[in-house]
């Protein structure tokens, strides 16, 4: 894993319950943890700096954005095996969590995440304001 780890785990399910889940095989956490983190980045990129954001480890992550990586990852493992028998708790946790992405990530939010860089333009930077007068009536 990159970004979470088993420990991240611990307070919302049990860790046999999602070996069972994954059937011990660690390449389809992997692999629902890169699709989890690209669906985050998705809602968050057009304000922060994503990069920054999942590159971080322990104690220098954002304590929400783990827990909504944890829902999101188990909402996708259970959804693997049942599509149509994921526990209910899973997708309102799902739902919770992609309902908090598109706070965030249109700035309804305030959370603590490094904002993406200002880059520079070098091209003109305005509106261009069209219009014209008013119809006239020039009929005698």
């Amino acid at each position: 894993m990159m970004f979470l780890t088993l420990e991240d785990f611990k307070s919302q399910a049990k860790l046999d319950l999602v070996d069972r889940i994954i059937q011990n095989d660690h390449g389809i956490l992997f692999q629902s943890e890169l699709a989890t983190i690209t669906e985050m980045q998705s809602y968050l990129g057009i304000k922060y700096d994503v990069a920054n954001v999942f590159n971080r480890i322990g104690t220098d992550r954002n304590a929400l954005i783990v827990m909504y990586a944890v829902d999101i990852l188990l909402y996708h493992i259970h959804s693997r095996l049942t599509p149509n028998q994921v526990p209910q708790i899973r997708m309102d946790r799902y739902d919770a969590a992609i309902n908090w992405l598109k706070d965030a990530g249109s700035g309804k939010l305030v959370i603590d995440l490094p904002l993406k860089p200002v880059v520079e333009s070098t091209t003109a930077k305005g509106n261009i304001i069209y219009s014209g007068e008013v119809k006239r009536n020039n009929r005698f």
